[in-house]
């Protein structure tokens, strides 16, 4: 794989020669409209459009690949006041291990986000595990959802 990751929040209508050029840089909407460019790295928070023209958001995490092994995903950071930081329990470093009961082994960082990005307001389950760590725990989290005004 590459040194730089598609655009994770890609509307599916988008032409051809866009694709290609979100190849080459990431720009990830943000709340707030602000736009970050990254490499290599992926933002489940930004902001997409479903075929049926409501807004898909995501959970306030950004992932990378694992240098130690291209086939793991792990949390890059954490948006203020997001829901990701609002459990408490995500942590830059993190692996993620399923969404919805799925394993993400081997998923790339466009996968993770196909399944991370939903409607604001419905749910997703997460489960992760702290580096060095065997044990795996579990957070449900409501996406674009701003946890403190829950």
């Amino acid at each position: 794989m590459g040194d730089v990751q598609s655009c994770l929040a890609c509307d599916s209508k988008r032409s051809e020669e866009n694709q290609a050029h979100s190849k080459r840089t990431e720009i990830s909407l943000v709340p707030g409209g602000a736009q970050r460019s990254s490499p290599r790295s992926t933002a489940s928070t930004a902001v997409s459009t479903a075929s049926d023209g409501l807004a898909k958001v995501g959970i306030g995490a950004y992932f990378q690949r694992d240098p130690g092994d291209a086939n793991l995903l792990l949390v890059k950071s954490v948006l203020k006041g997001s829901p990701s930081q609002m459990t408490g329990k995500i942590l830059v470093g993190d692996k993620i291990t399923s969404v919805d009961g799925k394993s993400c082994y081997g998923f790339s960082l466009a996968e993770l986000a196909e399944r991370l990005l939903g409607h604001p307001g419905s749910e997703v389950t997460c489960t992760f595990s702290h580096p060095g760590e065997t044990s795996e725990y579990s957070v449900t989290l409501v996406r674009g959802i701003n946890a403190r005004s829950l």
